[in-house]
C-alpha cells in the first residue's frame, strides 16, 4: 500500500497540471511536438539536449517493459529471462515498424482492456474465498495496509519520509516526468478536437487511481490464499500465482496478456 503514493502523489497533481495548464499552452502556440516548443523558447541546442535525454529515457522505459514481459513469461511459461526479452522485443519492433504511432496507441488501448479483464476478477475471487470484502479487510494484517503509518516526517536516511514524498516525489519527480513525458503529451496533441486533449492526461490519472487500489489490495491479500511456495520466488510473481490458482486455461490467456503492464505498474 505504501507504493500507492507513487500513483496519487507521484502522478495525479502533475497530470492535472498537464491537462489544464501545459496542453493549452502547447495548443495555443500551435506546436506539433514538445521539441518544437522547446526550440522556440530555448533554442536548438537545448532542443538537441532534451531530445537526447528523451531518447535515453525511452530506452530505459523500454527496458522496464521488456523486463516485465520476461518476468511474466517466466511465471506462466517457464521461459528463460533472455528468451522472454528476445520474443517481446521482436513483437514490439514488428508492430511499431509496420503501424507507427497509431499502432502503439491502439496497442495500449487493447492492452488496457486486457489488464482490466485479467486483474479485476482476482480481487473478487480472493474476497469470495475469504468470505467477502469485509472479512478480507479484517484478515489483512494492519502492517500491510498502512500508507502513512510508520513513515517518519523527515528522515533522509529512511526508505521514505513525508517531506520527501510530498516535495521530492509530488513536486520534483512527478512534474519532471509527467510534465515532459513526450509520449503522453504527444498523444494528447494528436487528438482531432482540441477540447478533447485534456481527457488524455485525465484518463491516465483516473486509471492510475483505480489500478493503485486494485493491484495493491489484491497483492496484500494474496498471502491469505496462497501457500508459501507460491510466494517464495519473488513479489513480481504474486499476481501470476493468483491467476494460476484461480483461472482456467482459457482465462489464463487474458492473464498472460495483461500481466506485463501490471508488473510495470507495480
Amino acid at each position: 500500500m505504501l507504493a500507492c503514493h507513487f500513483y496519487w502523489i507521484g502522478a495525479i497533481p502533475a497530470l492535472l497540471a498537464v491537462a489544464f495548464w501545459l496542453l493549452p499552452i502547447y495548443k495555443r502556440n500551435r506546436h506539433p511536438t514538445i521539441l518544437d516548443f522547446i526550440a522556440r523558447h530555448y533554442g536548438n541546442p537545448t532542443r538537441s539536449m532534451v531530445a537526447l535525454c528523451m531518447a535515453a529515457m525511452m530506452l530505459l522505459i523500454a527496458g522496464v517493459g521488456l523486463y516485465a514481459v520476461a518476468e511474466t513469461a517466466s511465471a506462466f511459461l517457464g521461459w528463460t529471462f533472455l528468451r522472454g526479452i528476445l520474443v517481446a522485443a521482436t513483437v514490439v519492433l514488428f508492430y511499431t515498424w509496420i503501424g507507427g504511432f497509431r499502432a502503439t496507441v491502439y496497442t495500449e488501448l487493447i492492452h488496457f482492456a486486457l489488464v482490466l479483464v485479467a486483474v479485476v476478477p482476482l480481487l473478487f475471487l480472493v474476497a469470495h474465498e475469504l468470505g467477502g470484502f469485509r472479512s478480507m479487510m479484517a484478515d489483512i494484517p494492519a502492517s500491510r495496509m498502512h500508507t502513512w503509518q510508520g513513515v517518519p516526517f523527515f528522515a533522509p536516511h529512511a526508505v521514505m519520509d513525508r517531506v520527501g514524498l510530498v516535495f521530492g516525489l509530488g513536486l520534483v519527480l512527478s512534474f519532471g516526468y509527467w510534465g515532459t513525458d513526450f509520449v503522453q503529451i504527444q498523444r494528447a496533441l494528436a487528438v482531432r478536437r482540441e477540447r478533447d486533449a485534456p481527457f488524455v492526461p485525465l484518463s491516465i490519472g483516473f486509471a492510475k487511481l483505480v489500478f493503485a487500489v486494485l493491484i495493491a489490495m489484491t497483492g496484500v491479500a494474496a498471502p491469505l490464499v496462497l501457500s508459501q511456495g507460491h510466494l517464495s520466488r519473488n513479489w513480481n510473481a504474486t499476481l501470476p500465482a493468483l491467476m494460476l490458482h484461480y483461472y482456467g486455461s482459457a482465462w489464463l490467456i487474458f492473464g498472460f496478456s495483461g500481466q506485463p503492464a501490471v508488473d510495470i505498474l507495480q
